[in-house]
């Protein structure tokens, strides 16, 4: 069963590498653990990924987690600091300071891109100073950045909440869906089988054939196949189980809360095509 993990956002520190089509993202936690590697798009869908990826980590509204830069790129920096986010500019200098004296202590890939930007900000916070929040007039990135940052997180809230009324009763749909790598369940393909099957006796009757409907109706157009034959081996399998009627409350409930995750993610979705729109 993939495991769900999110840390505490006041003691973690991401960076940010730069590209011309897609920049590395790296976070690590308040001892240098690297808890965050990825890659993400220079476009508006780049943006939302990047938020996700924060807030699957564990990023709140009280606690947004700090981001550094050696380079600043206008448009992501001046929409990630109107949506609240502190910002630090790391200079090349101080970038090859940190290099050089960490170089023989620590792992390589700790003294490299985006986690040695965040691993910057860790160790030398107190004495960096964040950009200044943006102060210019409202416009429509500012007012975007700021919807889809809320957004996103309202999102992670409701699948947050989904996953741990999935551990009480509904183990297959963990063991199917919940693994964050893979999108977690925001995923189209999730949300709709989920909808269709919302407890385990229902999932459980689910024919490979039907399976494959879902996911081709879901807008799955790869391993269709694959993956229908592994839901159906997962959907079968033998997990423990609450009492029948404990398990047809659970699935109402769950039913009412892929509702609201359904309407987060379409706002989400709704936002970003603005943001392509205007800014892609």
């Amino acid at each position: 069963m993939p495991e769900i993990r999110s840390y505490d956002s006041a003691h973690l520190y991401c960076g940010i590498v730069w590209g011309a089509e897609v920049h590395d993202v790296g976070a690590v936690d308040d001892v240098g653990r690297i808890v965050l590697r990825k890659r993400v798009q220079s476009d508006p869908a780049g943006l939302t990924h990047l938020l996700t990826l924060l807030a699957r980590a564990g990023d709140s509204p009280h606690h947004p987690i700090p981001l550094a830069a050696e380079v600043d790129r206008r448009l992501w920096v001046r929409a990630l600091r109107s949506a609240g986010r502190p910002i630090y500019s790391i200079d090349a200098l101080a970038s090859a300071r940190y290099h050089t004296s960490h170089a023989v202590s620590a792992a390589k890939s700790a003294n490299s891109g985006p986690v040695l930007l965040a691993n910057i900000v860790r160790t030398n916070q107190a004495a960096l100073r964040p950009l200044p929040p943006y102060t210019g007039p409202p416009d429509a990135l500012g007012a975007l950045a700021r919807d889809l940052q809320n957004a996103v997180w309202l999102r992670q809230q409701l699948e947050n909440r989904i996953v741990d009324l999935l551990m009480d009763f509904y183990p297959a749909a963990i063991a199917a869906f919940a693994d964050p790598l893979q999108g977690g369940l925001v995923r189209r393909d999730a949300r709709m089988l989920l909808s269709v099957a919302p407890n385990p006796n229902r999932a459980a009757a689910l024919t490979t054939s039907r399976l494959r409907h879902l996911l081709r109706n879901a807008g799955r157009q790869r391993h269709v196949d694959r993956d229908a034959e592994r839901l159906r081996q997962v959907f079968t399998a033998t997990y423990p189980q609450q009492p029948t009627h404990a398990e047809t409350a659970m699935g109402i409930r769950l039913a009412g809360q892929l509702a609201q995750l359904e309407a987060a993610c379409i706002t989400v979705d709704r936002l970003i095509e603005q943001a392509s729109a205007q800014f892609g």
